[in-house]
This record gives structure tokens, sequence and C-alpha cells, in this order.
């Protein structure tokens, strides 16, 4: 058939179903293939290297018949020569694909410590689950103040002696770039070299399966092989023992303040000088998991430091406290704060107040060792104190026997301890007053 003319394509058969191809007199290899639903389109076949190749050159009234046959020429010429189209389509893939992941590895290759960071903090998986809160939290403040500098450079440029010049300058300098505020800070220093070791470790999982690794040599874990990292001192704060009595009367009479913030402050320090809680695992209490009935508060495994969820005891007097805690429309945190934690999350003023009476400075953190200490020396045992501060054990007995999580079990080792407090408070009172006090033993 000589397909000739626009006239003669227009007429050609349209088949019932598939398609039929009507090939051109004229020019070998040229033709048109009609579709059942009277699509026409200029196709040309033919076989270099004696392997059968048809290509599409466009479809009838998008392109004209002139042009379509001068392309079938142009086709033809290359597969006499060998060109095939199809080994040529394959190959311009391929190197559209190599060209693709090598912008993609020079891309790679160029990611920022802080870049890195991010993937950690939005991708990180422990066995117990996302990162917390409070872990991100530390990361991102050693990525602001101990790799300021590095942050926004690529992490591959991280050397071993970098790391070691910095690790240096954090121990001997800490982390303010306030020279007045500068003081050696050996436990940051550390802090901040394991997590950045983590970070350096995931860089090098993200791209292990490359052929060029980001990081195949982990400049932290070296830095480590050459120096120890700081040893640290063992922290012992805590409140003196006979200045227990006047903290606690100290704390309530902040519980009556005018001000809601004060007395919220208090009530938690209250809380946390008779549990024994982590400053965080105090902080976040919900009465969800608070009990008035069974004098009881949960530490849900999402919140307890150590994963391990439990459910512990109330004495009545911090029970009370607790209960008597206003309740704050849309807000299940008993310690609520108008923040965007919904919570309290620190309590300064109190902690001064408290620390001034002591006679040292003290966090909330030395709360958890005064308890310890009021457990001893109310005669509770040391398999029921740790218990009581959540702490996993690490012997036979600890795990398979002494492990009973009925809260019930503890709440006279906790009546006893709030007992104390509060005879050690009116022994406290009547010296404030002048009178003559016989102290006893617990």
């Amino acid at each position: 058939m000589k397909l000739s003319t626009n006239a003669i394509i227009d007429k050609l058969a349209v088949p019932t179903a598939g398609y039929a191809v009507y090939w051109d007199d004229a020019l070998k290899g040229f033709g048109v293939r009609v579709t059942a639903a009277g699509k026409r389109t200029y196709i040309y076949q033919g076989r270099p290297n004696g392997k059968t190749r048809r290509i599409t050159l466009g479809e009838h009234g998008v392109i004209k018949l002139d042009k379509a046959r001068s392309m079938a020429a142009t086709e033809r010429v290359s597969m006499q020569e060998g060109i095939d189209p199809a080994e040529e389509k394959r190959q311009a893939k391929l190197a559209a694909e190599q060209a693709a992941q090598a912008i993609i590895a020079n891309e790679v290759q160029g990611w920022t410590l802080r870049e890195i960071m991010t993937k950690y903090l939005t991708t990180k998986r422990t066995k117990h689950g996302p990162l917390k809160d409070r872990s991100k939290k530390d990361i991102e403040r050693h990525m602001d103040t101990s790799f300021a500098t590095w942050a926004d450079k690529p992490i591959r440029n991280i050397t071993t002696s970098l790391c070691l010049e910095r690790f240096n300058y954090i121990t001997q300098f800490g982390i303010s770039v306030d020279e007045k505020k500068q003081r050696p800070a050996p436990a940051q220093a550390n802090q901040a070299f394991v997590l950045l070791r983590a970070l350096c470790n995931f860089a090098f999982i993200l791209t292990e399966d490359d052929d060029e690794p980001l990081l195949p040599i982990n400049p932290v874990a070296r830095m480590f092989k050459r120096q120890k990292p700081n040893k640290e001192e063992v922290r012992t704060g805590r409140i003196p023992s006979d200045k227990i009595g006047a903290v606690w009367s100290m704390l309530q009479k902040r519980r009556v303040d005018e001000n809601p913030e004060t007395r919220t402050s208090a009530d938690y320090v209250c809380l946390l000088l008779l549990t024994g809680s982590r400053a965080t695992e105090g902080a976040t209490l919900t009465w969800t998991r608070f009990s008035a009935k069974a004098s009881t508060w949960t530490i849900p495994s999402a919140i307890a430091k150590n994963h391990n969820a439990v459910t512990l005891p109330m004495s009545t007097v911090l029970c009370d406290i607790i209960d008597a805690r206003p309740r704050v429309e849309k807000n299940n945190h008993v310690f609520a704060s108008w923040g965007k934690t919904g919570h309290i999350t620190e309590a300064r003023a109190t902690m001064d107040a408290l620390s001034a009476i002591a006679g040292m400075h003290l966090t909330p953190h030395d709360l958890r060792r005064t308890f310890e200490d009021i457990g001893k020396a109310c005669g509770v045992d040391a398999d029921q104190r740790r218990q009581l501060l959540n702490h996993l054990p690490s012997d036979v007995h600890g795990k398979h026997y002494d492990n009973n999580p009925d809260p019930r079990i503890l709440a006279p080792a906790v009546e006893r301890i709030a007992a104390w407090v509060v005879e050690q408070s009116k022994l406290a009172d009547a010296k404030a007053a002048g009178e003559h006090v016989t102290e006893q033993a617990a």
C-alpha cells in the first residue's frame, strides 16, 4: 500500500479489535498502526544486527506525514548501520540513573552534622521505641552549644584530631561562649561526645551499602581509644537529716502561698521528697495515673527513665496533698502549667528556698538521695527502698523473688517515711519557737 497522502491515512480500515498495521510500499519498514479505537500512529520497523526492532514515530495528526516519512528514513539509515534504538534507550536510561546516583552520592557526601541529627531524631528507634523527648532535647542542646561550629558543615569533615581538641576544650572551659561563664565541664564533654558517637554511627549505617560510606571510621570511637572519657565525680547531694524537718515546714508554708505557681511547685517538691521520684517522672504525673482511693500513682514505661512501668503506693500525707490540688479544665496534669508541655518543668524558687535551709545548692534529683536516707532512718530494708526508687535489681533474688508488683506491700514503708518527715517538721517548728525538744529515733 502506498501511504502517500493524509487522505489515504484517514481512510485506513479500523480493526474490530486490537490493532492493524499498514505498510508503505515505497519506504520499506514505514507503516501506520491503527487501533480499534481509531487511533493512527506512524511506526518504523527494521532489523539492526539481525534483531527486529519497532519504534513509534508519532501520532497521525500530531506530526505530519512528510515529517513521519523523514523520521522513518533516518531510522532506516541508523539501523542499517547497526544502531539499535532499544539498546540506545537502555544506555540512555542507565546513564540517567548513574547521573542521578552521582548527584545523590554527592549530596550524601555533603550531609551536615545537623542533617544527620534531624534524620536521627525522626527515625532512630531503640528497643523501647522512639527516642524520649529528654534525649532529643539533650542532642539538640549539644548541637547548638558543644558542636555549634560543626553543625552546618559536612559530617565527613569531622576528624579524630578535631574531636580530641574539642573534647579537651569542653572539659576545661565548658560549652558557654561567654568567657565569664566558662568553667570546667568534664561531664558535659562526656555526654556531648557519647551523643556525637551515636550520630556518627548512624551516619555510617545510612550509607554502609554505598561504594563510599559517609564515615567509614567513627572519629569519636577512635578518639576514645586515644583518650578515655573524663572521670565523673559521684554526686552526693542531699538534704542534711537535721534540716529535713525545716524543709518540710517551709514547703507547707509555700503550699498556702497566694501565688498559684508557688503552691504548685511546693506540692511538686513534696511529691519528690516523699516518693524519691525522678524529676520528670513526678512533673508529668496525670490525674488518670493517680488514684486517691487506692493511694497509688503510676509511672508508665514511656516516662520511666529505665522504661520500667511501675505502680507505687502514696502515703496518706502525700495522697491528701495531691488530691487537694485543683483540676484544670482540658489539662490532665496534676502539676498543670500554661507552658507548652502543660505541666511544671522546674521549681527553681522553691528549690532555692530549700537550698537556703540545707545550706548548700541542691537539685530535684538530690531529693531522691534524701528519700533513700529517710528510708534507711525509718528501717525500710534495701530491697523495698530499691523498689520505691524504681531501680531494677541486678541480683537473682531481686529479679525473681523480691519483685511483688502489688503496691500494698510497700505501703507501710511510705507511711513510715512520711510520718518521720512530719515528726521532724514538728520538732523543727518547736525549735524555731524556742521550745526545748528531745529528739527521738525513727
